[in-house]
């Protein structure tokens, strides 16, 4: 066997997964919890979904991330390291 690739699921992905599909929220209310909007919910659904099950089908170990998938990309959000320090985190 070749070397393990890892998949990186990002955070906010996970947290959609663990609250709608774990937890059973409906979407309107994960995006509530989560501060974002319900079609935020249903895209980072779609993007959670196909990394953990790409990551099965293709026999890849998979991680989650430490930050949401609008960091890198200049999206302001809660999570930017200027934010954090701003709120004392």
């Amino acid at each position: 066997m070749g070397s393990l690739q890892s998949i990186t699921i990002p955070l906010d992905a996970f947290e959609a997964l663990r609250l709608c599909d774990y937890e059973k929220l409906e979407q309107t209310e994960a995006g509530e919890r989560m501060n974002v909007s319900r079609g935020t919910i249903q895209r980072l659904l779609e993007e959670g979904r196909r990394l953990l099950l790409g990551a099965i089908i293709d026999s890849n170990a998979f991680s989650i991330g430490d930050q949401p998938s609008c960091c890198g990309k200049g999206v302001p959000c809660d999570f930017t390291e200027e934010n954090r320090e701003a709120d004392g985190q």
